[in-house]
Protein backbone atom coordinates (compact mmCIF):
# COMPACT_ATOMS: atom_id res chain seq x y z
CA UNK A 1 0.00 0.00 0.00
CA UNK A 2 1.17 3.76 -1.12
CA UNK A 3 1.51 6.28 2.13
CA UNK A 4 -1.42 7.98 0.22
CA UNK A 5 -3.59 5.05 0.80
CA UNK A 6 -2.55 4.44 4.40
CA UNK A 7 -3.58 8.19 5.29
CA UNK A 8 -7.18 7.72 3.49
CA UNK A 9 -7.65 4.54 5.47
CA UNK A 10 -6.39 6.19 8.72
CA UNK A 11 -9.21 9.22 7.65
CA UNK A 12 -11.80 6.90 7.14
CA UNK A 13 -11.06 5.25 10.62
CA UNK A 14 -10.96 8.41 12.42
CA UNK A 15 -14.65 9.91 10.71
CA UNK A 16 -16.10 6.41 11.60
CA UNK A 17 -16.06 7.80 14.93
CA UNK A 18 -18.71 10.45 14.23
CA UNK A 19 -22.21 9.62 14.93
CA UNK A 20 -24.04 12.14 11.95
CA UNK A 21 -25.47 12.29 8.49
CA UNK A 22 -22.28 13.88 7.23
CA UNK A 23 -20.17 11.04 8.24
CA UNK A 24 -21.77 8.80 5.65
CA UNK A 25 -21.63 11.72 2.78
CA UNK A 26 -18.05 12.17 3.27
CA UNK A 27 -17.09 8.41 3.59
CA UNK A 28 -19.15 8.01 0.00
CA UNK A 29 -17.52 11.24 -1.73
CA UNK A 30 -14.12 9.80 -0.42
CA UNK A 31 -14.70 6.34 -2.29
CA UNK A 32 -16.37 7.26 -5.13
CA UNK A 33 -13.10 10.33 -5.78
CA UNK A 34 -10.76 7.50 -4.46
CA UNK A 35 -12.56 4.83 -7.08
CA UNK A 36 -12.23 7.29 -9.99
CA UNK A 37 -8.77 8.46 -9.38
CA UNK A 38 -8.14 4.50 -9.71
CA UNK A 39 -9.80 4.06 -12.80
CA UNK A 40 -8.32 6.89 -14.67
CA UNK A 41 -4.50 6.16 -13.26
CA UNK A 42 -5.65 2.68 -14.54
CA UNK A 43 -6.53 4.02 -18.10
CA UNK A 44 -3.68 6.38 -18.14
CA UNK A 45 -0.94 3.29 -17.54
CA UNK A 46 -3.29 1.01 -20.02
CA UNK A 47 -2.94 4.04 -22.89
CA UNK A 48 0.89 4.64 -22.02
CA UNK A 49 1.47 1.22 -22.69
CA UNK A 50 -0.58 0.85 -26.17
CA UNK A 51 1.28 4.30 -27.52
CA UNK A 52 4.81 2.90 -26.24
CA UNK A 53 4.22 -0.71 -27.90
CA UNK A 54 2.98 1.48 -31.14
CA UNK A 55 5.96 3.01 -31.05
CA UNK A 56 8.40 0.49 -30.64
CA UNK A 57 6.61 -1.23 -33.45
CA UNK A 58 6.85 1.86 -35.55
CA UNK A 59 10.71 1.66 -34.59
CA UNK A 60 10.92 -1.85 -35.41
CA UNK A 61 9.43 -2.04 -38.47
CA UNK A 62 11.24 1.16 -40.25
CA UNK A 63 14.90 -0.04 -38.97
CA UNK A 64 14.18 -3.95 -39.79
CA UNK A 65 12.11 -3.93 -42.50
CA UNK A 66 12.97 -1.54 -44.85
CA UNK A 67 11.26 -3.34 -47.45
CA UNK A 68 8.34 -2.37 -45.55
CA UNK A 69 8.53 1.35 -46.34
CA UNK A 70 9.13 0.69 -50.53
CA UNK A 71 5.54 -0.56 -50.81
CA UNK A 72 3.02 1.48 -52.55
CA UNK A 73 1.09 2.05 -49.74
CA UNK A 74 2.47 1.09 -46.12
CA UNK A 75 -1.11 0.65 -44.60
CA UNK A 76 0.73 -1.12 -41.96
CA UNK A 77 2.61 1.37 -41.01
CA UNK A 78 0.01 4.19 -41.30
CA UNK A 79 -2.04 2.41 -39.08
CA UNK A 80 0.62 2.19 -36.07
CA UNK A 81 1.16 5.72 -36.46
CA UNK A 82 -2.40 6.10 -36.41
CA UNK A 83 -2.64 4.02 -33.55
CA UNK A 84 0.46 5.84 -31.30
CA UNK A 85 -0.59 9.35 -32.20
CA UNK A 86 -4.30 8.19 -30.69
CA UNK A 87 -2.89 6.25 -27.46
CA UNK A 88 -1.07 9.52 -27.30
CA UNK A 89 -3.40 12.10 -27.57
CA UNK A 90 -5.66 9.84 -24.81
CA UNK A 91 -2.56 9.70 -22.68
CA UNK A 92 -2.26 13.33 -22.25
CA UNK A 93 -6.19 13.37 -21.65
CA UNK A 94 -6.21 10.75 -19.02
CA UNK A 95 -3.59 12.22 -17.61
CA UNK A 96 -5.44 15.48 -17.08
CA UNK A 97 -7.92 13.52 -15.99
CA UNK A 98 -5.96 11.79 -13.61
CA UNK A 99 -5.13 15.17 -12.16
CA UNK A 100 -8.75 16.36 -11.93
CA UNK A 101 -9.40 13.75 -10.04
CA UNK A 102 -6.38 13.49 -7.76
CA UNK A 103 -7.20 17.55 -6.90
CA UNK A 104 -10.86 16.15 -6.16
CA UNK A 105 -9.18 13.59 -3.40
CA UNK A 106 -6.84 15.83 -2.12
CA UNK A 107 -9.64 18.46 -1.40
CA UNK A 108 -11.86 15.14 0.37
CA UNK A 109 -9.04 14.81 2.32
CA UNK A 110 -8.41 18.24 3.32
CA UNK A 111 -12.82 18.00 3.92
CA UNK A 112 -12.33 15.49 6.02
CA UNK A 113 -9.15 16.51 8.26
CA UNK A 114 -11.47 19.48 8.89
CA UNK A 115 -14.19 17.27 9.97
CA UNK A 116 -12.63 15.06 12.30
CA UNK A 117 -10.75 18.49 14.07
CA UNK A 118 -14.11 19.82 14.03
CA UNK A 119 -15.17 16.57 15.93
CA UNK A 120 -11.91 16.56 18.90
CA UNK A 121 -13.26 20.61 19.33
CA UNK A 122 -16.76 20.13 20.26
CA UNK A 123 -16.24 18.52 23.22
CA UNK A 124 -12.98 21.14 24.35
CA UNK A 125 -15.65 24.25 23.61
CA UNK A 126 -18.62 22.77 25.94
CA UNK A 127 -16.39 22.63 29.14
CA UNK A 128 -15.56 25.81 30.55
CA UNK A 129 -12.12 25.71 31.57
CA UNK A 130 -9.68 24.59 28.15
CA UNK A 131 -6.31 24.45 29.19
CA UNK A 132 -3.46 24.43 27.16
CA UNK A 133 -0.48 22.67 28.32
CA UNK A 134 2.65 23.77 28.14
CA UNK A 135 6.00 22.37 28.98
CA UNK A 136 7.72 24.48 31.02
CA UNK A 137 11.48 24.46 32.05
CA UNK A 138 13.31 23.82 35.53
CA UNK A 139 13.91 27.21 36.25
CA UNK A 140 10.53 28.32 36.12
CA UNK A 141 9.19 25.41 38.19
CA UNK A 142 12.15 26.16 41.12
CA UNK A 143 11.46 29.78 41.13
CA UNK A 144 8.04 29.11 42.70
CA UNK A 145 8.20 27.82 45.88
CA UNK A 146 5.05 27.93 47.40
CA UNK A 147 3.18 26.19 44.60
CA UNK A 148 3.62 22.62 43.75
CA UNK A 149 5.96 22.05 40.54
CA UNK A 150 4.24 21.24 38.01
CA UNK A 151 5.35 21.05 34.22
CA UNK A 152 1.98 22.73 32.56
CA UNK A 153 0.30 25.82 32.61
CA UNK A 154 -2.80 27.21 31.99
CA UNK A 155 -2.56 29.34 28.93
CA UNK A 156 -4.54 32.69 28.93
CA UNK A 157 -4.85 32.76 24.89
CA UNK A 158 -6.34 29.06 24.03
CA UNK A 159 -5.58 27.87 20.84
CA UNK A 160 -7.93 24.92 18.86
CA UNK A 161 -6.68 22.09 17.57
CA UNK A 162 -6.32 23.56 14.42
CA UNK A 163 -4.21 25.97 15.51
CA UNK A 164 -1.86 23.91 17.61
CA UNK A 165 -1.44 21.08 14.78
CA UNK A 166 -0.93 23.69 11.59
CA UNK A 167 2.57 23.51 9.86
CA UNK A 168 4.65 26.58 9.92
CA UNK A 169 6.85 27.25 6.70
CA UNK A 170 10.68 26.72 7.04
CA UNK A 171 11.51 28.78 4.41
Amino acid sequence: MSKRQHQSDFLKALILHADNSTREKLLFKMAKAERDEHCTRSALILVFIASFVSFCAVCYSVVLLPDLLRAPSPTILKLLCLFGLASSICSVAFFFCWLWYRGILNGLQNESRHFILSLLESPCQSSHSRMRLVALGQGASQADGNRLASPYVAASNPQTYWELFRFKRTS
